[in-house]
């Protein structure tokens, strides 16, 4: 893998890369299913994290056998994990991603967020922990047609920068937003410092601390 130095463009995952959340989905997953009378281990649900809403929750009604719409699904979760989150009141930004961001700036690489969560989702978490002045732009999977695991968030991230794949780096920390970047043809890198850590065998390179990367810069 080249240096990041040889990089234009750096897109990150937020949840379980910028910010440790990915617990407080699994839990929403779990309390979703608990509605349903079901008891789920957070260990089961780990195939969900990383993909779009609408991806998990079609995977979980059909799962689970669970009788209701999709949109009823989407608001149930949508209202857990926004209690939870309000709940939890203390999250924050993954440590050295901040010095990563800022010395990013001073090379100046173009920033993105690149998640499956909501816009308005981003941006929430990206406010609450301080970052949003970072990133030149944020892009949520409700702006393409597929969400991760497909490759087209990442493709339409490359075509906001007017970007060549072969310049833009991906970091990410699930098997579906990895296979989203490999899918659109990028260089990605694994994030394995959250709470939650997830299989990364198809990443060109693992990190486990932001620190690694001040080393290339």
């Amino acid at each position: 893998m080249k240096s990041l130095q040889n990089y234009k463009a750096i897109f990150f995952d937020m949840d379980g890369v910028l910010v440790d959340s990915e617990r407080i989905y699994l839990q929403a997953l779990q309390e979703y299913l608990y509605l349903h009378n079901i008891e789920e281990k957070q260990e089961n649900l780990l195939k969900y994290i990383g993909k779009s809403l609408e991806v998990i929750s079609r995977g979980l009604l059909k799962e689970y056998s669970i009788s209701e719409t999709l949109e009823e699904c989407m608001q149930k979760q949508i209202a857990l994990y926004d209690t939870l989150f309000y709940k939890e009141g203390n999250i924050y930004a993954m440590p050295f991603v901040k010095e990563v961001l800022i010395k990013l700036k001073e090379h100046d690489k173009k920033i993105a967020v690149v998640s499956s969560s909501s816009l308005k989702g981003i941006q929430l978490t990206l406010s609450q922990i301080g970052l949003t002045h970072f990133f030149d732009e944020i892009i949520s999977t409700e702006m393409v047609k597929r969400g991760k695991p497909f490759g087209d968030v990442y493709q339409f991230a490359a075509k906001k920068f007017h970007l060549n794949i072969a310049d833009c780096l991906v970091i990410e920390d699930s098997p579906a937003g990895i296979h989203a970047a490999k899918e659109a043809r990028m260089e990605v890198i694994a994030y394995k410092g959250a709470s939650v850590i997830q299989e990364t065998k198809e990443a060109d390179e693992e990190i486990y601390s932001f620190e690694e990367l001040l080393k290339q810069l």
